[in-house]
């Protein structure tokens, strides 16, 4: 980082931090219009499911989902110590066939 070493050149970096923060709350206050017309979706739906979800949707038991995922078959997003499947990730693993399981969607075995 460049050391300041005058008057002038503090003034400088004053007047840039002010005009950054100027066009930043300009393209703030454009995208946040964009967001409120429905031009613009930044975080599309998505439905997350727990563990205990993923492996009633899957019609397995926890072992054999994280099994899954530790060998890169399907993706977690993890928070803390629990995981997270996306909805759309498990059909697709199923329609695949690389789960080898052809239960029906959604079938409810209590595992």
């Amino acid at each position: 980082m460049k050391e300041i070493k005058s008057p002038s050149e503090t003034h400088e970096l004053i007047v840039g931090v002010r005009v950054l923060l100027k066009t930043l709350t300009a393209f703030q206050d454009r995208v946040q219009k964009l967001l409120s017309l429905g031009v613009l979706e930044i975080f599309p739906q998505r439905h997350w499911l727990s563990r205990a979800q993923a492996c009633d949707f899957l019609c397995c038991c926890k072992n054999t989902l994280a099994s899954y995922r530790d060998k890169g078959l399907l993706h977690a997003s993890k928070i803390g110590s629990k995981c997270y499947y996306l909805e759309s990730d498990l059909i697709a693993f199923i329609e695949s066939g690389r789960s080898g399981n052809k239960a029906p969607l959604n079938f409810n075995t209590n595992h």
